[in-house]
């Protein structure tokens, strides 16, 4: 007996498609997985997959998928987290609970940080003309509390280097 496998695309498989085949189809749940955009959505399809994979004779297939998530899903979509390589799609979906929002809350600060030194780098260029590639690189490296303290430096400085050069005595002076 000859057997034939014909490649499966993504794109042959709308969301409409794949609502069809929801709860009853590996690589419909492994597709909407692929197409997870919130961290919500890839544990709730990664839960779908489970229920689909139920079945005890499953087990190693469980495991594949899971390996194949860790070393290719999550390191892609979470390429700053360190992940680990999991062999169970139960480990996955309490590793995403876990942490999730720790997660969150460090993209959300990093967000932060990327607009308060994107608004400082405007607020130089707007005042001083170009910013020097060592200033650029000193605002892009700083904390928080650094780049509170350039924006203050701001009033005061006389060239874009001040700003990242002047001493915490000149900002707590004017305070």
């Amino acid at each position: 007996m000859r057997v034939f496998q014909q490649p499966v695309s993504e794109q042959d498989y709308p969301d409409t498609v794949l609502d069809q085949m929801e709860g009853t189809n590996v690589v419909a749940e492994i597709i909407r997985i692929e197409h997870s955009k919130q961290t919500e959505d890839l544990r709730r399809n990664i839960r779908r997959l489970r229920q689909v994979l139920k079945d005890p004779i499953y087990e190693r297939l469980h495991r594949i998928i899971a390996i194949w998530l860790s070393r290719n899903v999550l390191r892609v979509r979470f390429k700053n987290q360190q992940i680990e390589e999991f062999h169970d799609l139960m480990e996955v979906d309490a590793m995403l609970a876990e942490k999730i929002e720790d997660w969150t809350k460090e993209w959300k600060d990093e967000g932060r940080l990327e607009g308060q030194a994107k608004f400082l780098h405007t607020q130089i260029e707007r005042r001083f003309g170009s910013v020097p590639a060592e200033v650029q690189d000193r605002i892009h490296a700083a904390t928080e509390d650094e780049l509170a303290r350039y924006a203050i430096n701001i009033f005061d400085a006389q060239s874009a280097r001040e700003v990242v050069e002047l001493s915490d005595e000149t900002t707590n002076g004017h305070q």
